[in-house]
């Protein structure tokens, strides 16, 4: 399971294509997932078979019908005109002092960038470097690690002690209804140690968010392990929810990066299993579609 202090909102490591696609995720070394920041990693294709479980939900999935197009999370709010040499010590400390959620939510985004920044730097540069990537989009990946590198100052002040304080800033950011906050919470190392009694409000607050379509949650919660509580059918309708609100050939893709990298495993679905969970991910898609607002809208 992804460690809190390792990923942030949110489509790790899948291909740098979706950085590009604004979502948060959260980056873990031994298994990505999704980020703020992006998510650099080679994808080598999958001969899905027909009865593995992604080969089923793949085909399953073009039956749903789709957004019109994906909804994306909004940039988290600048707590402040500009970020000096202070860095964002000081603004972390801020944050985890006062009671809005919306400073604790930017405060978690902030140490997710700065604990994964020289792998992802590494990434971008390597990524770049190869040469794959079409004119457009190499340009658009440059200018992106510009702005990376100028984190890299403002992250000088982040220490270990600011890093201690993510899982109080991720519960504070998912009681004030940050969409997102909760599986950043459930995705911490302390997550087994946590008495039951929050480990139930924590789950039904991902399973909110993923039900709004919330596009970190869905691919966090379909990435998760049992330890966070959801069962097996439920992750398969999240992952089929996640795949249909993305670009044509997206998710798919990244959905078979991970099972090529051996971080997700699913059994292949029994008939009930696989119409379950398709209901699910239909109603959230819909749930999805209906909430989005085109831009300018």
């Amino acid at each position: 399971m992804p460690s809190l202090r390792r990923t942030l909102p949110i489509v790790a490591l899948a291909g740098v294509g979706l950085l590009f696609a604004g979502y948060h995720a959260w980056h873990e070394p031994a298994e990505p997932s999704m980020d703020a920041a992006g998510q650099p990693a080679k994808i080598t294709p999958l001969a899905s078979g027909a009865s593995s479980a992604e080969g089923q939900i793949f085909a399953a999935t073009r039956a749903i019908p789709l957004a019109a197009s994906a909804p994306q999370p909004a940039a988290p709010a600048a707590l402040s005109p500009g970020i000096g040499s202070e860095g964002y010590g000081p603004h972390i400390e801020r944050a985890h002092q006062s009671d809005d959620p919306k400073a604790a939510w930017q405060a978690v985004i902030w140490l997710n960038q700065c604990a994964s920044h020289s792998e992802l730097e590494e990434a971008f540069q390597s990524t770049l470097d190869r040469g794959a990537l079409p004119k457009e989009a190499a340009t658009a990946l440059a200018e992106h690690l510009v702005k990376h590198r100028a984190e890299a100052g403002r992250c000088q002040t982040v220490i270990e002690a600011h890093q201690a304080l993510l899982p109080d800033l991720a519960l504070k950011a998912m009681r004030g209804k940050i969409p997102g906050a909760a599986a950043a919470y459930a995705a911490g190392r302390h997550w087994p140690q946590v008495d039951a009694s929050l480990q139930a409000e924590v789950r039904n607050a991902i399973r909110a968010d993923a039900q709004a379509g919330d596009l970190p949650t869905l691919y966090n919660a379909f990435n998760s392990n049992e330890a966070w509580g959801l069962d097996y059918t439920e992750r398969l309708g999240l992952m089929a929810a996640w795949i249909a609100l993305q670009p044509p050939g997206v998710g798919q893709a990244s959905v078979e990066g991970r099972v090529n990298s051996g971080h997700l495993k699913m059994r292949a679905p029994s008939a009930s299993e696989l119409a379950e969970a398709l209901l699910a991910a239909r109603a959230i898609v819909e749930t999805a579609r209906k909430s989005h607002k085109p831009p300018g809208a």
